[in-house]
């Protein structure tokens, strides 16, 4: 047999010995094995974490994770003994390079980012969200989220027994960190559990639920059991999947007692209706997958599930190998019974990029873990494209690798969308890390940087619409002006310049901003009455597109003539260009949502 690129050996899985780490030498297997005891000393804190691994680690090591938890954390701190033991797994802290191999360690990576493994000059991608995939602005009822025709999301739980720290609901999962507040529902959980179920009763299209939050393991076990069994009561609803990472994070939970015998019940009830229930979990990195876990999800199974399925992210540093994410996936298929379901690109969350693959990285790893694993557990590799949704990462309608921009497409429509005639011929961005750019591309990139910079004077608002005022927030007239006008309907004519058309093309206009209103200093904002190329501001910094009155306020959008529909003008139309980001099917009050700063307490979003 030919040497292959990469060489499959089945290897045995290992329960690392807790009892190396000094905070834990007396725990007792007992102990360990108890998932209270595991809620109960959990990792909080830097402090803690010096309490559990002695003088192993440097001062150094901590310092780093204490000014990354102080200025650039997304999530606090929370990481159970189960998991923190699979951190450096062969290293004792007496050893020497116990804190070099923290440093390098995978699961330390994405658990307990550190602020040197941020990256410098691009922390956050500059279209980074809280709520990178719009998932509030598609709730039917408050923490359901109904994005997909068929499928809904039901967030029952804000909280988890573990943060990652690359949570893509990092706006509302957690406790707060220095930098971020957290979203807090609004309704009391039972009113919002009631709402979510009274939803999907009155919405028969929808066949699949997801269940998570958060974490269901952080809901206790009796609410968990009567919301399943109030999905299983409702006859459109036909696949049910239970999300928790607590499944190799604390997979006591899902070992005890009550929770297996409470699982039993549910899969029984499940295969008398022909319903579906499987339970995903998450995992990045093969050493995670340890006995405990297998020992979790083969009871699970044991119990009646149809599967446990895996979806994890794709990382930098952790999984961006062939051979690591090849590791991964016979380690969960061999070693636990978990099925290989999907790779994501991480999410474009504020503080990400150091962790962030491009889209053409993510093709080439597809490929090259093709003909390994069976065609039943060999994972895609997806991009989940804001507004667009999943995505296999070779799905992907054009590529400009030097600005780092991929468009997609979709053939659905969202809730949000339902009105919009144009959302299904639209092409949604999704951007790729800017310090991966060539030079060329991370130019580009400073000059909307700088651009955006520069603050709009109030009185520059006045006749604004309504998109452009809500954008506005937290963007200045420079560099959104484009997004004003793709966001009013303004399109590409057939020789790639704008044409606008709103009561007529020698209708009413608004007034221009000029000089400084216009994009900053030295921005002088050309008149425009007709058809044809639109003049440039003298600035250079942007191509200054204005909505005619009719339509340009929140009402419908103007007729489009003589172009490709919702397509993203290229760059050669759009000056030094403003990065073409496309919240298009947004109507006004949710475009004013999606940017305005969020609140850090309480409030509906």
């Amino acid at each position: 047999m030919a040497e292959q690129p990469y060489q499959y050996q089945r290897r045995e899985l290992a329960e690392p010995d807790w009892r190396r780490l000094p905070g834990w030498a007396g725990v007792t297997p007992a102990e360990w094995e108890s998932a209270q005891w595991q809620r109960a000393h959990s990792v909080k804190n830097p402090r803690e974490l010096r309490d559990v691994a002695g003088d192993g680690l440097s001062e150094a090591f901590l310092n780093d994770l204490e000014q990354d938890q102080r200025e650039r954390a997304t999530m606090s701190m929370l990481v159970p003994p189960q998991l923190l033991n699979t951190i450096a797994p062969s290293s004792a802290p007496s050893a020497p390079g116990f804190t070099d191999a923290w440093y390098a360690d995978p699961v330390r990576r994405y658990m307990l980012p550190v602020f040197s493994d941020r990256q410098p000059r691009w922390p956050s991608h500059p279209r980074a969200a809280r709520d990178s995939l719009h998932e509030a602005e598609m709730w039917a009822v408050e923490g359901l989220t109904h994005r997909y025709p068929t499928k809904v999301l039901a967030e029952l739980v804000p909280t988890c027994p573990q943060y990652c720290g690359h949570c893509t609901r990092m706006d509302l999962v957690g406790n707060p960190t220095p930098s971020y507040g957290k979203h807090r529902f609004a309704a009391a959980r039972e009113d919002r559990l009631q709402a979510m179920l009274g939803y999907l009763r009155r919405t028969p299209s929808v066949r699949d639920v997801v269940v998570s939050g958060g974490d269901v393991a952080n809901l206790p076990w009796p609410r968990v059991e009567a919301f399943v069994l109030a999905l299983l009561e409702i006859d459109s609803v036909r696949d049910i999947r239970l999300a928790s990472k607590a499944l190799v994070g604390l997979p006591q939970h899902w070992l005890s007692a009550d929770v297996l015998a409470g699982m039993a019940r549910l899969a029984s009830t499940a295969r008398s209706r022909g319903v579906s229930l499987a339970v995903h979990t998450h995992v990045n990195a093969a050493q995670s997958v340890t006995p405990l876990a297998a020992r979790a999800a083969r009871a699970l199974l044991e119990a009646g599930v149809r599967d446990v399925r895996n979806q994890g992210v794709l990382l930098r540093g952790v999984n961006d190998s062939a051979t690591a994410l090849l590791d991964l996936c016979f380690a969960l298929l061999d070693g636990a019974s978990i099925t290989p379901y999907y790779f994501y690109l991480c999410d474009m969350i504020p503080g990400a990029e150091h962790w962030r693959l491009t889209v053409r990285e993510a093709q080439a790893l597809q490929s090259a873990i093709m003909g390994y694993l069976p065609g039943f557990a060999t994972p895609r590799m997806v991009c989940d494209v804001p507004y667009a949704g999943k995505r296999w990462v070779h799905q992907l309608s054009r590529y400009d690798e030097e600005l780092g921009i991929s468009y997609w497409t979709k053939g659905y429509l969202t809730a949000i969308e339902a009105g919009d005639p144009l959302a299904l011929d639209r092409e949604y961005p999704y951007y790729d890390p800017v310090h991966l750019l060539p030079e060329s591309g991370q130019s580009w990139w400073r000059a909307q940087s700088e651009c955006a910079a520069q603050p709009l004077p109030a009185t520059a608002t006045a006749s604004l619409p309504l998109v452009a005022a809500a954008q506005l927030l937290s963007h200045s007239w420079c560099a959104r002006a484009h997004q004003e006008s793709l966001d009013a309907g303004n399109f590409l004519n057939d020789q790639g310049n704008v044409r606008i058309v709103g009561a007529g093309d020698d209708g009413p206009w608004p007034e221009q901003p000029s000089g400084e209103a216009a994009g900053g200093p030295g921005c002088a904002a050309p008149a425009y009455r007709g058809d044809g190329p639109w003049p440039q501001p003298s600035c250079g910094a942007a191509r200054f597109l204005r909505c005619p009155t009719a339509g340009g306020t929140g009402g419908a959008k103007p007729p489009v003539t003589g172009g490709r529909r919702g397509v993203v003008p290229p760059r050669a139309a759009l000056c030094r260009g403003v990065a073409p980001r496309r919240e298009m099917g947004v109507a006004p009050s949710q475009a004013i949502r999606a940017v305005e700063p969020r609140a850090t307490s309480s409030g509906a979003r």
